[in-house]
Formats: structure tokens, C-alpha cells, sequence
């Protein structure tokens, strides 16, 4: 590479990180990203203890302890993403096959609290003090997702999502093929961890078909698949996120 751009910019990402994940406005406190995680803020001359506990994205529970040196009235802003209520990204560009809406669950306290969002954010706004906590819990399904109709490439595929992660099949995971794989849009999706497996991922497993060059079923197969952002780690194979659909 005349320029090596990614090991430069992965340094600035883990340099800014902490930014992404907690932010300050003139009236409260952001919380981005779900990270396990503490940091300590000053809000209008009161330092502010924040800290999260949680193994996102492979669960979707995440505790966040508020912990303010003395009683503090603010909002704390709560991005609830997209696809934790439906919709895989703001545009129609992607969709669910299943057309469910998202069931996340807020507590303050340990009770229930709505749901009210403005402009993807859950604001809570109270006098906060030492001890108080917000629970959240995502829902962790597996889904199906498909793309608009105009994008011809992926007519007639199926994408698998599980929580904020896109999942993919390589070869090494499924005899050598991932190219030819098809799934009924019924056949049952399973999620489970492996901790031997890439440093600890969760994997998809389901059965599929393998496709000839027409695209007719040449037998039926097993689907394995595992998270997007860990592929090419095993050895040059073949990859694809966009799996066939056929029942």
C-alpha cells in the first residue's frame, strides 16, 4: 500500500472512543453506545459518575448506574437504535422480513418506564442521586433482512441479523461453499456463544440448501454463520452475507 490509511485511523478511533459513548449538552448527558465501561463527568460543576454494565452486542441487557457527588436535576439522553425497534437502518433501503416491531423495556429504579423517543433518544429527566440505575433491555431475535426490490444484485436473498450485528457464511464453515447457500424463509434460526471460536463469538446455525449453477437444489445443508466483522480470519475461502432464498 503506497499509504497505510487503516492502522492510522484505527488509532484515532481508540483515542476518541470514550467521546463516542458519553457526550455533554447544556442540559444533560448522552449515553451513544452500549460498552461496559465508567467514566467520570462534570455537568454544570457536579462531577457525575457513570458506569455500564453489560455484554452487548451478544445480550441485549445493559445497566447504567448514575452516580452524581451530590443530587443533580438533568436529563440523560438514551439512544435507542433503529433496529431495536423495527427498522434495520432510517431508510427503506433495508427491511425486515418479518415486519415485527421491537419490544425494548426501560427501568428507572427497577420500574417500568415508557418508551417516549424524540429523535431516536429516551430522555429521562429527574434530580438524580447517588445509587439511582436505568435497565435496558433489547430484544435479541434472529432476523431475516431483505433489500429494497431496485437493488438487483440481492433480489431474491435474505441477510441474518441478530441484535446490531450482521452475520455472514464463510466456507470453511459450510464444506467449502458459501456462494451457493440458500434459506427457506421458515427454516429455524439458531443463536448460540463459542467461546473457542474467534476469541468468543455468537454463531447462527440452521438448515439450508446447496444450489447448482441454475440454482436448483443439489442437497440439503446445514447453515452455519458467524458475525460479519470476523471473517478472513481463518484462511483464504469463499464469504457472503447475502444468502439465497428458496423453499
Amino acid at each position: 500500500f503506497e499509504v497505510a490509511c487503516c492502522p492510522a485511523n484505527l488509532a484515532r478511533l481508540l483515542a476518541s472512543f470514550p467521546k463516542f459513548i458519553y457526550a455533554i449538552s447544556d442540559d444533560g448527558i448522552f449515553i451513544n453506545l452500549f460498552v461496559g465501561s465508567r467514566a467520570n463527568l462534570k455537568f454544570k460543576g457536579c462531577n457525575i459518575e457513570l458506569s455500564q454494565k453489560t455484554n452487548y452486542p451478544w445480550e441485549g441487557s445493559v445497566k447504567v448506574g448514575i452516580n452524581p457527588s451530590a443530587e443533580k436535576e438533568l436529563k440523560i439522553y438514551i439512544r435507542i437504535p433503529g433496529w431495536a425497534l423495527g427498522n434495520p437502518v432510517p431508510s427503506n433501503l433495508y427491511s425486515y422480513l418479518d415486519k415485527k416491531d421491537g419490544n425494548v423495556s426501560v427501568k428507572l429504579n427497577g420500574k417500568m418506564i415508557p418508551l417516549n423517543l424524540e429523535k431516536g433518544y429516551l430522555q429521562i429527566k429527574r434530580r438524580w442521586k447517588k445509587g439511582d440505575s436505568i435497565e435496558i433491555q433489547f430484544p435479541m431475535p434472529v432476523r431475516r433482512v431483505l433489500a429494497h426490490e431496485n437493488v438487483l444484485e440481492n433480489r431474491g436473498k435474505v441477510a441474518i441479523e441478530r441484535g446490531p450485528l450482521v452475520f455472514c457464511a464463510e466456507g470453511i464453515d459450510n464444506g467449502g461453499n458459501a456462494l451457493k447457500l440458500a434459506i427457506s424463509d421458515s427454516s429455524e434460526l439458531r443463536s448460540c456463544f463459542r467461546k473457542e471460536l474467534l476469541g468468543g463469538v455468537t454463531v447462527i446455525e440452521g438448515e439450508g440448501f446447496l444450489l447448482d449453477e441454475k440454482g436448483n437444489k443439489v442437497k440439503e445443508q446445514k447453515i452455519f454463520l458467524i458475525p460479519y466483522f470476523a471473517w478472513a480470519n481463518r484462511g483464504k475461502t469463499e464469504m457472503t452475507v447475502w444468502l439465497f432464498r428458496k423453499n
